[in-house]
């Protein structure tokens, strides 16, 4: 459990850090401002349904643990709408770019899974 909240930390990180280079280039280039607008839009959202997804996966082996035979979901639904919420609302707002907004959206899982396999090759060391 603790190797997730590390995980999830180190995703954080990297996405301040993209946010950051992110909105530097909303500053910096105004030909950019709708990519970098709807890119960060949807980074943030990227960002919360990673750490929803692992509050679900927390609970879920709690509830594993503690064998009560519960039935559990992982909130598909909950991160699928508001991924559609996101797009909706870049599709309305005039300074963002929707196909940004969409690749924004997957940004976290991405970084995960790259975390993810450099720890591994970091563990084997």
């Amino acid at each position: 459990m603790d190797d997730l909240n590390a995980h999830l930390r180190m995703v954080m990180r990297v996405s301040l850090l993209l946010m950051s280079a992110t909105l530097l280039l909303w500053a910096s280039m105004v030909d950019y401002r709708s990519y970098a607008a709807g890119f960060a839009l949807g980074l943030v959202v990227s960002l919360i349904n990673t750490y929803y997804l692992g509050m679900k996966i927390k609970q879920m082996t709690i509830l594993i643990t503690s064998q009560t035979g519960k039935r559990f979901n992982l909130g598909f639904m909950t991160r699928a709408a508001m991924a559609i919420l996101v797009v909706m609302l870049a599709h309305q707002l005039e300074g963002t770019n929707v196909y940004a907004t969409v690749g924004g959206l997957f940004t976290a899982q991405f970084i995960a899974a790259f975390v993810g396999i450099f720890s591994s090759f970091k563990r084997k060391k």
